[in-house]
């Protein structure tokens, strides 16, 4: 076999796509792993529903339609987010899509700190103040630095943990001040009346 042969079988070849990667260059094998992924979800939810229900049924405990409505609300939950998501995190997406995903994660943390310390007055605008500064310098300094592209596929996920931590955080210290306070409040009052 002569060389010029070679090189046009290989130059052939090198141009025929291959059976597993579709019009478009994307494996149809991530395609059918996404397909897949996306059905293994409600399948272990309405799983885990139904033998949770068989130990309700077992112990008597009546649990039943409250597990069965929770899970169905927990399926549509997680394919009305995973849709959302999915559409955020497309690469063609502007980054102000997912600049404004995180706005409402922001608000829905405001939200919830309110609802899991009401006892804290003031509660939704000192967690909206303390989630949104830590979530701006947070992404602010790994984008400024380069640690991460700036792309809405990095914007979600990085945001999403630190809102989640500031959150956390957020209640557990609202809820801590208040229990010292009350608990030391004739103290408080004493240094108030001293001018300390």
């Amino acid at each position: 076999v002569a060389d010029s042969q070679l090189t046009s079988v290989a130059g052939t070849c090198a141009r025929a796509r291959p059976l597993w990667i579709d019009g478009d260059g994307n494996p149809l094998g991530a395609q059918v792993e996404r397909a897949v992924d996306s059905a293994r979800v409600p399948a272990l939810l309405l799983s885990a529903s139904r033998r949770g229900d068989g130990l309700s049924l077992r112990g008597r405990l009546g649990l039943e339609r409250s597990m069965l409505w929770a899970s169905a609300r927990a399926v549509v939950q997680l394919l009305a987010v995973g849709s959302v998501l999915g559409y955020l995190l497309d690469p063609d997406r502007p980054i102000a899509l997912a600049t404004s995903w995180v706005v409402v994660m922001v608000l829905v943390a405001a939200i919830t700190i309110r609802n899991r310390a009401p006892e804290v007055p003031g509660v939704f605008w000192l967690g909206l103040a303390s989630v949104g500064l830590s979530t701006a310098l947070g992404l602010a300094l790994l984008f400024v630095l380069g640690i991460f592209p700036l792309e809405g596929k990095t914007i979600v996920p990085l945001a999403g943990m630190i809102v989640g931590n500031a959150m956390a955080a957020t209640i557990v210290a609202a809820r801590r001040i208040l229990g010292e306070l009350t608990d030391k409040r004739a103290e408080v009052e004493a240094r108030l009346a001293l001018g300390l």
